[in-house]
């Protein structure tokens, strides 16, 4: 059918075919009265793209004059024309035609294609014709076009009856007067996609490395990334394999430039979270960009295509350590002092172990010492792939004083004045570079067996609103300080307990003149201005209590409601954060720790600790809280046994530090086997 006759369809113009005559000017012809055989044929859509390789569909649409369904056996002659075959004609099909009709399966993908199946005087040089045939009272068929080029196939369907002329019905060609219809496939560069599940994912958002996978990785190892893939709804999208691509211009681009895909590595199929991990060898030290894309119909390159969903993050891959520990020959200890350490709060202390050229040594055993104030949670170990092994100061709550830290290659604690030690591990460092034990020389200088840092612990800050935060008093002090004014205090205050943890109570007792109406003005972090936050009357002991559950650290103060001049001393409740924490079995030996804090507060750091049997606290990992308060840890242990973990997080400027259960080490066996 026409596009003319199409439109005059939409307009309502019914009991008219249309036909064109001449000069293709339209000719309104009666609807004969019996009309039952097929004399219109429609294409749908006009116009497709699909990527090369793929099946773009159609569908055939044919109709009597009237417009219904014929009631006789419609054969309808569909002509693919491909514009860049050749010429030669040949038994099965022509030389360099890519064209051919195909069938789909349920994910769009072609599973079976037909070349040039008719011949015969109808056809051309570059096309592929193939017949459709519609039952009687049906109307429509559906077709596929195959290419395996990028280019424009054009596609015409038209009724063979000879429109008139008789001795031109089933001649296999298109003529003049035929009723018929066009379209185009246009194909793009590429290919299929891997399975229906890539077409489905429409954004990939990177999900957090936890645990040991967040350490960093040396030379020669992989770099994993973990990313979560979701569909147009934001559901996660199952079964999908995402492709990655190590950009240019980084320290591992080698012969991965352009379009084309790294060379080695996997990303797995995403589980039913819609999370995928790509694993990247990375043989080089230095800092890369990698994007992570799904390979999808569309486009459907080796690499990313435009409109492909797809990610790119940074990776930055250190030295592979030098692994003869007897080449350890300096230690440096951070951070730098002298530091400042809040009271009741941990400091961790890194110490890194290099050789002669600079270079990371690993396995090394490092001794920590602490002369002063507080205790080190750890006092020895050895170091990883980055020559690193940490300890971490800690103090308890209102504790002050200093600290120096000490971090030895030498067991003997006399290496922290220079002296050699009796390990035998420090030759190397108390002599020159590269002689093996050899006396330094004039012209080589020794190592550093031992490096010491100073912490100061300090009381936990108030949290007292700024320098520039005027008092309580309605009007501010001559010198702007932070506390109530101080004249003729004749109120007193006290709270308990002054350290809580949120949804529980402390208690507020205000002392003065029975009778005395009283208002009792606060602030909680990270707010710095007063309000009235309780009203009451002194009773007749001389005391009026208020209960209060702030979840944050809250500075309060009593005053006397209408006057100045006699507010009672500020008094402040810190609140600790609260840290839950539970432990999930994945197998053998395969753990997850995990909870979440309260305040809910993101980059929140969260440390997991193995508690001895002598109460000692070691370090196990590391993490930041994620956007909702939570944190996920997942080890691996190579050892089984019965252990005792808690989880501490720091100070902030809006709570006091935070431990879970309480402070009580929660037991969790380790053990082999299948999970139960």
């Amino acid at each position: 059918m026409t596009r003319t006759s199409t439109a005059l369809k939409r307009l309502g113009v019914a009991g008219v075919a249309v036909v064109t005559m001449g000069a293709g000017l339209p000719l309104l012809l009666a609807t004969p009265a019996q009309a039952a055989s097929a004399a219109q044929v429609t294409i749908t859509p006009e116009a497709k793209s699909g990527a090369a390789n793929t099946c773009v569909t159609f569908t055939l649409d044919v109709a009597d004059l009237a417009g219904n369904a014929p009631t006789d056996t419609t054969t309808v002659n569909v002509i693919l024309t491909d514009p860049n075959a050749s010429a030669t004609n040949t038994a099965s099909g022509f030389v360099g035609n890519s064209t051919s009709f195909c069938t789909v399966n349920a994910s769009g993908v072609a599973t079976s294609q037909t070349g040039n199946n008719i011949s015969g005087t109808g056809q051309g040089l570059n096309e592929t014709q193939q017949q459709f045939v519609v039952a009687p009272g049906q109307r429509q068929v559906t077709f596929g076009v195959f290419d395996t080029q990028a280019e424009n196939v054009a596609i015409r369907g038209f009724l063979d009856n000879g429109a008139g002329v008789p001795a031109n019905a089933n001649n296999g060609r298109f003529d003049a007067g035929e009723p018929n219809d066009t379209a185009t496939a246009t194909f793009t560069a590429g290919g299929a996609a891997q399975n229906a599940a890539n077409d489905a994912v429409r954004n990939i958002t990177e999900q957090p490395l936890t645990g040991d996978d967040a350490n960093p990785v040396v030379a020669g190892g992989n770099q994993m990334v973990d990313v979560i893939l979701r569909n147009q709804a934001g559901d996660a999208v199952a079964n999908a394999v995402p492709s990655f691509r190590v950009n240019t211009g980084g320290a591992n681009s080698a012969g991965t430039t352009g379009n084309t895909a790294a060379p080695s590595g996997t990303c797995s199929a995403s589980n039913n979270a819609g999370v995928s991990r790509c694993v990247v060898p990375v043989a080089n030290p230095g800092t890369d960009t990698i994007t992570i894309f799904v390979n999808q119909t569309t486009g459907a390159t080796a690499g990313p295509d435009a409109g492909e969903p797809q990610l790119t993050v940074t990776r930055t891959t250190a030295q592979a350590p030098n692994t003869n520990v007897a080449q350890a020959r300096n230690i440096d200890l951070t951070p730098e002092g002298p530091t400042e350490t809040v009271s009741g709060t941990d400091r961790v202390f890194t110490a890194r172990v290099s050789d002669a050229t600079g270079r990371a040594v690993s396995d090394v055993e490092v001794y920590f010492y602490n002369q002063g104030s507080g205790t080190l949670t750890s006092a020895f170990g050895r170091t990883n792939n980055l020559g690193q092994i940490t300890t971490t100061l800690r103090s308890a709550q209102g504790q002050v004083g200093q600290a120096v830290v000490v971090a030895s290659i030498d067991q003997d604690q006399s290496a922290v004045a220079g002296n050699p030690g009796n390990n035998g591990q420090d030759t190397q460092c108390a002599a020159a570079a590269g002689t093996g034990g050899a006396p330094a020389t004039s012209t080589s200088a020794a190592g550093n067996c031992s490096d010491a840092e100073v912490s100061n612990f300090v009381a936990a800050p108030s949290p007292s609103p700024s320098a520039t935060t005027t008092s309580p008093s309605p009007s501010p002090s001559a010198t702007n300080t932070v506390s109530p004014s101080p004249i003729a205090s004749r109120l007193g205050i006290s709270v308990s307990p002054a350290t809580i943890t949120p949804g529980i109570a402390s208690v507020v007792t205000v002392t003065g003149t029975p009778g005395t109406t009283i208002e009792l003005q606060a602030y909680s972090r990270p707010n710095t201005t007063y309000s009235v936050v309780r009203r009451g009357t002194i009773l007749e002991n001389g005391t009026l209590v208020f209960r209060v559950t702030p979840g944050t650290n809250t500075r309060l103060f009593a005053a006397v409601t209408g006057q100045t001049g006699n507010e009672s001393p500020s008094a402040v409740i810190n609140v600790r954060t609260a840290l839950s924490l539970t432990v999930v079995r994945n197998g053998s030996r395969d753990y997850t720790f995990q909870g979440r804090i309260l305040p809910r507060r993101a980059g929140q750091l969260i440390t997991l600790y193995r508690v001895l049997d002598d109460g000692r606290e070691i370090i196990t990992s590391q993490i930041n809280t994620d956007n909702t308060g939570t944190y996920r840890i997942r080890r691996v242990f190579t050892g089984s046994g019965t252990f005792g973990f808690l989880t501490r997080t720091g100070q902030t400027l809006t709570n006091a530090a935070g431990v879970s259960n309480e402070g009580r080490a929660r037991p969790t066996s380790i053990y082999a086997g299948p999970q139960r």
